[in-house]
């Protein structure tokens, strides 16, 4: 008996991944809240040691769109391999809105649009939040089936929700990724417009909501997203929820699985490489604050006795060679913050003067009188063949929001019609 194929998880461009990868007409139900140009810029919240909220942040995306070269390619793509009437629709809006930011906005839009028409089912079903559409009256000449609602079971839900609210800031969902929808909204879509088994595509994933929703519903899904931060959020949600042995049932695609996948990252963005790297170890990238150390690239916290205060480990990630200079000055930032154990990230194999430095380092002793090195040097090979951080892994871990464990489904409940 054939095993059941495993649930994907892209990183990359989901223009380029629907092309690549997804088949014509295979997709139940898409839901996407792709930038929408608001001109505003994305962070990702964090806690602080203590786990009080603060204004910790790093950089996700902007949420902005400018006519450049990017947008002169897409708009060409458009006109010369799509044709036909988007490619009329194109030329009219560019006459009406020039070399704008809107029409930058929907050069990127049109193409990926196009995709996602053909990936989905003639049966299928595609949701965007906060967007309307109007049909005029002189264009509904094709035929349609007539429903009469005293025929139909369920309650009639109009365009517009009012019943789901937004996750305030105590909500036990809420992972401080930016434009997090509830997670009672993807149930609602989910299953009014799909059937168990069925596969759900979200093509701007984010922190994972709706892959998260589509495996409790017992749905297959696919999900894409342009950063390495993004995926390993997704990861650590998934996990959380439904326990480590959830990744035997999805692959990641695009990430780096070997040395030379890592190395052609760290060239190509050294920052996506960074939340690589941090993310294969369990760490968060670090806070955009003022005054913030940026010696440090990455943090972890810890818990260890029944204080309830949180240790920290430290991270710093080098794309490029590595010096004994370096350790020190990891040595010395462990003692300006005051963090129990500080981690180097690199590719080179440590020379003799920073296994030194290290030794000379000493231990960090937990509540347990188990000792721990002080400061640790992995190699990105090393962290490919799994290799970890040493540090009390016994107790919790608290370096990300946990997401709640998910709930059984329920059989039962009548669904809405939309």
């Amino acid at each position: 008996m054939n095993k059941p194929e495993k649930n994907k998880l892209y990183y990359g461009d989901n223009y380029d991944v629907l092309q690549r990868y997804v088949r014509d007409e295979s997709v139940d139900l898409v839901y996407l809240d792709p930038p929408f140009n608001s001109r505003q810029d994305y962070n990702v919240l964090f806690a602080e040691k203590d786990g009080s909220k603060s204004s910790s942040q790093i950089h996700a995306f902007e949420d902005t769109w400018e006519w450049n070269l990017d947008a002169e390619r897409s708009y060409q793509h458009i006109l010369e391999n799509i044709g036909g009437r988007i490619a009329d629709a194109m030329r009219a809006f560019r006459t009406f809105f020039g070399n704008s930011d809107m029409m930058a906005y929907l050069a990127m839009m049109a193409p990926r649009l196009v995709e996602l028409k053909r990936v989905l089912k003639e049966t299928g079903a595609i949701y965007r939040p906060r967007v309307t559409i109007w049909y005029p009256a002189d264009k509904t000449k094709r035929p349609r089936l007539k429903r009469y609602l005293d025929e139909m079971p369920g309650v009639l839900m109009g365009n517009v929700w009012t019943d789901i609210f937004p996750i305030n800031s105590q909500a036990a969902e809420r992972l401080g990724y930016p434009t997090q929808k509830p997670e009672a909204l993807l149930e609602r879509i989910i299953k009014a417009s799909s059937n168990e088994g069925d596969l759900i595509l979200d093509p701007f994933c984010g922190c994972g909501t709706t892959v998260q929703v589509a495996q409790r519903l017992n749905r297959r899904w696919i999900g894409i997203d342009i950063t390495h931060l993004a995926i390993g959020l997704i990861k650590k949600r998934l996990s959380d929820a439904f326990g480590p042995q959830i990744r035997d049932t999805y692959e990641v695609i695009g990430e780096p699985t070997d040395y030379a996948g890592a190395a052609k990252l760290a060239e190509e963005d050294k920052y996506q490489f960074q939340w690589w790297a941090l993310g294969q170890v369990g760490a968060r990238p670090t806070e955009q604050k003022k005054g913030a150390d940026r010696g440090i690239d990455g943090r972890l916290y810890f818990h260890d006795d029944q204080s309830g205060k949180s240790k920290q480990i430290l991270f710093s990630v080098k794309a490029g060679g590595v010096t004994v200079s370096q350790i020190r000055d990891l040595r010395g930032r462990l003692e300006r913050q005051k963090a129990e154990i500080g981690i180097f990230l690199c590719f080179e194999e440590p020379t003799r003067p920073m296994l030194r430095e290290v030794s000379e380092a000493g231990f960090y002793k937990s509540s347990d009188d188990s000792t721990w090195p002080r400061i640790q040097i992995l190699t990105i090979e090393q962290i490919l063949d799994g290799k970890q951080p040493e540090y009390p892994l016994h107790r919790r871990d608290a370096t990300f929001k946990q997401a709640p464990k998910a709930r059984a489904r329920s059989e039962n409940l009548t669904l809405p019609l939309s």
